[in-house]
C-alpha cells in the first residue's frame, strides 16, 4: 500500500518508520500519530523534501530536540525552512541538531553567550515558554551588537549555518513555517 506525498508516492512502511521515530522520541503521551502525520506532511508541503527523505533523516535531530524540550512543531518548521532554501533534508536535520546541542550543552561557547543574554540556560528558556526561534533571534541581536555574525557564536560550522539560515532573511520563512505548523 502506498501514500501519495508531494514528492510522489511513499510506502506505508516509510510513513510508519517516520511516524514511529517522532512518537518514540517525544512519547505517545506528548505526540499522537495524527499530529505527527499532519506536521510531517506540512513539512513536505512547505519544504523541498519528501516523506521518505524526512522519515530517513529524523533520527539525526529528534533525540537532541526532545531532550532539550524543543517541540516537533519547531523542529519540523526549521526543517521546512532549511530545505526550502535548498539544504538537503539529511543535512538540515544534522545542522539543526548541532545548533540545539550547542545551545543546550552546558559550557559550550553558545551556552555561555545564551546564558549571558537570557539569564538562564536554553533548556530552562524552553521550559519557561520560549522557543528556538526566539533563542536564535536573541543570539542574532547580540551578534549584531557585537559586530559579529550569528554563526560566530557557535563552535561548529553546522550549527552556525543553521542559525544563519533560520535568522536574517530566513526569519520570515521560519516564522511562516511555524505559523503553518500551529494550523496543521
Amino acid at each position: 500500500m502506498c501514500i501519495r506525498d508531494r514528492g510522489g508516492i511513499t510506502s506505508i512502511e516509510t510513513a510508519v518508520d517516520g511516524l514511529t521515530t517522532v512518537i518514540n522520541s517525544y512519547g505517545a503521551k506528548n505526540m499522537d500519530v495524527q499530529r505527527a502525520s499532519d506536521l510531517m506532511f506540512t513539512t513536505v508541503r512547505l519544504g523541498k523534501t519528501n516523506f521518505e527523505q524526512l522519515s530517513q533523516s529524523l533520527f539525526n535531530v529528534l533525540p537532541s530536540a526532545s531532550a532539550a524540550g524543543v517541540s516537533f512543531e519547531e523542529v519540523s518548521a526549521s526543517i521546512a525552512a532549511l530545505t526550502a532554501q535548498g539544504v538537503p533534508t539529511s543535512v538540515a536535520t544534522t545542522k539543526i541538531r548541532a545548533a540545539i546541542d550547542e545551545l543546550s550543552k552546558s559550557g559550550t561557547k553558545t551556552d555561555k553567550v545564551f546564558r549571558e543574554i537570557a539569564g538562564k540556560g536554553f533548556k530552562d528558556f524552553i521550559k519557561g515558554g520560549g522557543n528556538i526561534q526566539e533563542a536564535l533571534q536573541m543570539l542574532e541581536k547580540h551578534a549584531q551588537k557585537s559586530n559579529l555574525g550569528i554563526n560566530d557564536l557557535f563552535g561548529s560550522v553546522e550549527a552556525g549555518s543553521a542559525a544563519l539560515a533560520l535568522t536574517g532573511e530566513g526569519t520570515e520563512a521560519f516564522t511562516n513555517a511555524l505559523n503553518e505548523k500551529k494550523n496543521s
